[in-house]
């Protein structure tokens, strides 16, 4: 079991990390066509499954779209949230999953999830076009960018030790 004092320090390496990226590219001339410039009370680290509900709370309070692409859909309480923003109207929700999980397609659990969405007003298509995309990326209010590796599964949420920013 990770001790909080080790997950604080393990917070901080991976704000320092993104910090000395976003300067590294900023020094490129190409870069600052693309870049915007954060400072670090902009960046959130969130680790499961000490605070990953961080994740739920920031995608509920969309105002206009949410858009996600991921590997694997398969937890609930997220699956509920972007059901029901959809459902309220106001609020585009688009999401992209793999079509090719594990190397095996589609997995059985997430069809069940994937009708709900769908019947809720979701936007969900499935990317078949590449073998091994492993994305966690959510885009909200196109403001809010959440990336990282934490799964939307149970495991992802609940159990394992993953790392968002």
């Amino acid at each position: 079991m990770i001790k909080l004092g080790g997950i604080m320090a393990l917070m901080r390496l991976v704000l320092i990390l993104v910090l000395i990226i976003v300067a590294a590219l900023s020094m490129s001339s190409y870069a600052q066509d693309w870049y915007v410039a954060i400072n670090s009370s902009q960046v959130s680290v969130v680790v499961s499954p000490t605070n990953s509900t961080y994740i739920l709370n920031v995608i509920g309070e969309a105002r206009c779209c949410v858009y996600a692409e991921v590997y694997e859909l398969t937890y609930q309480p997220l699956i509920n949230e972007l059901a029901s923003l959809a459902q309220r109207g106001g609020v585009e929700v688009y999401v992209v999953l793999s079509g090719n999980v594990y190397g095996g397609g589609v997995p059985e659990e997430e069809y069940s999830a994937v009708n709900e969405l769908i019947s809720s007003g979701v936007h969900v298509s499935f990317n078949y076009g590449y073998d091994y995309v492993h994305s966690k990326v959510f885009v909200i209010d196109n403001e809010t960018v959440i990336i990282g590796s934490i799964n939307p599964t149970y495991y992802g949420f609940e159990r394992d030790l993953a790392l968002t920013l």
